[in-house]
């Protein structure tokens, strides 16, 4: 039995993704980038973004620089504060 798999072989793979937070939506754009289109997010909330969506602190501010709050590979630099 052979346990290796040819990068150039044809699959049929079935891609779930387990909740729509920062580590899921990060999943799905990379997937999306190397071409993957077809993949499935399963969340239990009734919308995205994990505790961010869960927990709101109105007002709250960071002494970090937001820029490191992007994705590496998507960086937002046109915050609204700084």
């Amino acid at each position: 039995m052979n346990n290796q798999i040819s990068s150039n072989s044809e699959q049929n793979l079935e891609i779930a993704i387990i909740g729509a937070g920062i580590s899921g939506l990060c999943m799905a754009i990379n997937l999306r980038k190397a071409g993957i289109t077809t993949f499935k997010i399963y969340e239990k909330a009734d919308n995205v973004g994990g505790t961010w969506h869960d927990n709101t602190y109105p007002g709250c501010g960071c002494d970090t620089a937001s820029i490191l709050y992007s994705f590496s590979f998507e960086p937002k630099s046109d915050w609204t504060r700084n």
